[in-house]
Parts: C-alpha cells; structure tokens; sequence
C-alpha cells in the first residue's frame, strides 16, 4: 500500500492480485430441465484500489 499524507484527505493506492482454483462443482437442475455446473477452472485478477481517508 503506498499512502500520501495530505492536509486533509490521504490518498490510498493499493495494488492487488487474486487467483481462484474452482473444482467442478455439483449439478445443478434449472428450469425447464437445464443443467448446470461450474467447470473446473482457474482465475487471475489484477488491480489497483485507490482511496482517501478523510
């Protein structure tokens, strides 16, 4: 986190990644018959937050 001090608002910017590992989940019946399931997978997310404090 890198954090500026100003006179009356500090300003915030945090960088950020995430990473999920999804197993194949169980099925699911929808509507009108349909089925559903969450493939095994995998997921990266890479950011930046950025804030101020009061």
């Amino acid at each position: 986190m890198f954090k500026k001090k100003g006179e009356t608002i500090d300003f915030i910017i945090e960088p950020f990644f995430r990473y999920w590992s999804v197993k194949n989940s169980k099925y699911t019946t929808g509507p009108v018959g349909t089925t559903w399931v969450e493939p095994k997978n995998n997921s990266e997310e890479f950011g930046i937050n950025f804030a101020a404090e009061y």
